[in-house]
C-alpha cells in the first residue's frame, strides 16, 4: 500500500533527538520512495497507452486490408460463378443438340430400314397388278374377236384370284410397316412414356435395320423373348439399340465380315437385364475403358464421332432410369448390358 504525502513534510524542532531525526529522514526516505515509484508508473502507463494505440492503428490497418482482400476474392469468386453457369448452359445446349442430333440420325435409318421394307412389297403389287393388266388386255382381245374359250376364262379367273390375294397380302404388308413407322417416328421424335411390349420393339428396330446389316451379312437374333411388357421410352431404347447396332457395324465388322448380333432379355420382376452381344473382332483392354466418353473414338478421320456411345450412355441414366455398361470382353466379340426398371416412375427422371 502507497504512504500517505500530504502534510508529510512537517518541522522538526531545534530540540530534536539524534532518533527523532533518523525517524524523519528514514520517513522522507520512503516518502521519496512513493514519489518515485508514482513517478514511475507515470512515465509506463503512458507509454503502455501508446503503444497500445499503435497497436489498435496496426490491427484496423491490417483488418482493413483483409477486408479488402477478402472483398476482391468474393468479386473474383462471384465472377468465377458466373462464368461457370454460362459454361454449364452452354454444355447443356450443346449436349441438348449432340442427343437431338443424334435422335435425328436414329430416325434416319429408321426411314432408309423401312423405305427398303416398304418397297418390297410395293414392288410386288405394283408387278401382280402389271401381270393382271396385260393378261386383262389379251382377255379383251380374245372377246372382241370371238376366240374367247372356257378354259382361256378359268385361267384367267384363276389368275385374278391368285394376284389379287397377293396384291392384298403386300399392300397389308406395306401398311403394317407404315403404321409401325409412324408410330416409332412419334416414339424417337417425342420420347413419350407408354407400355409396349419390348421384344416386339426390338424386332421392329432390327427389321428397320436390316438393309445395313444385310450389306455386312450380319444375321441378329431376340433371344428369350417371349411377350414382355414394360412401361418406358420406347422411342429412347429405339435409339439406343439403334447406336448399338451401328456401332458394332461399324467397329465389330467394319472389315465387312459375316457375323451375329444377339440381343437377350432376362427380367426379376422389377428390372429388365439386356444383354447385347456380337461375333465380331472384340474391343481391346485399352479402349473397353474409353468406349463411353464423349468424341472418343477409334475410327478419327474416318467418320467416327464418337457420339453415339456416349450419348446412349446419357440415354439410360438420365432418360430410362436404367444404365448402360460395356461388359469385360468376352472370349468372341464385346458384350454390353443395358438394365431398365420394369415400370419407369417418371418422378426419377
Amino acid at each position: 500500500m502507497d504512504t500517505q504525502v500530504t502534510d508529510s513534510f512537517s518541522p522538526i524542532g531545534g530540540g530534536a533527538s539524534k532518533s527523532e531525526l533518523l525517524t524523519e529522514i528514514d520517513r522522507l526516505q520512503k516518502i521519496i520512495y512513493v514519489l518515485m515509484d508514482r513517478a514511475e508508473q507515470g512515465v509506463n502507463s503512458e507509454a503502455t497507452d501508446f503503444s497500445l494505440f499503435q497497436t489498435t492503428i496496426t490491427l484496423e490497418d491490417k483488418i482493413r486490408r483483409r477486408t479488402e482482400e477478402l472483398e476482391s476474392a468474393m468479386q473474383q469468386l462471384d465472377d468465377s460463378n458466373a462464368a461457370l453457369e454460362q459454361s454449364l448452359q452452354t454444355l447443356h445446349q450443346t449436349q441438348q443438340q449432340l442427343i437431338e442430333s443424334e435422335k435425328m440420325a436414329a430416325l434416319g435409318h429408321l426411314v432408309a430400314g423401312v423405305a427398303h421394307e416398304i418397297n418390297t412389297p410395293v414392288g410386288v403389287g405394283v408387278t401382280a397388278v402389271s401381270h393382271l393388266r396385260e393378261h386383262n388386255r389379251q382377255i379383251v382381245a380374245q372377246v372382241k374377236a370371238g376366240q374367247l374359250t372356257k378354259g382361256t376364262l378359268e385361267d384367267y379367273l384363276t389368275d385374278i384370284q391368285e394376284n389379287s390375294e397377293l396384291v392384298l397380302t403386300n399392300l397389308q404388308r406395306a401398311h403394317e410397316l407404315v403404321q409401325r413407322f409412324k408410330q416409332a417416328a412419334v416414339d424417337q421424335a417425342t420420347y413419350e412414356q407408354r407400355v409396349f411390349d419390348l421384344p416386339q420393339l426390338l424386332w421392329e428396330v432390327l427389321d428397320s435395320l436390316k438393309p445395313r446389316l444385310q450389306e455386312s451379312d450380319v444375321e441378329f437374333e431376340v433371344a428369350g423373348a417371349g411377350p414382355l411388357e414394360i412401361d418406358s421410352y420406347p422411342g429412347v431404347i429405339a435409339q439406343v439399340i439403334t447406336n448399338l447396332v451401328i456401332n458394332t457395324l461399324e467397329h465389330a465388322f467394319d472389315d465387312g465380315g459375316s457375323g451375329k448380333i444377339t440381343v437377350q432379355l432376362e427380367h426379376d420382376g422389377e428390372q429388365i437385364y439386356l444383354y447385347f452381344r456380337d461375333t465380331g473382332k472384340g474391343i481391346s483392354a485399352d479402349v473397353i475403358d474409353h468406349v463411353f466418353e464423349p468424341f472418343y473414338t477409334t475410327r478419327r478421320g474416318e467418320g467416327g464421332t464418337g457420339l453415339g456411345l456416349h450419348i446412349s450412355y446419357n440415354l439410360c441414366s438420365e432418360v430410362l432410369g436404367g444404365s448402360l455398361e460395356c461388359l469385360p470382353s468376352p472370349a468372341v466379340g464385346a458384350e454390353f448390358l443395358l438394365k431398365l426398371p420394369l415400370i419407369h416412375n417418371s418422378t426419377e427422371k
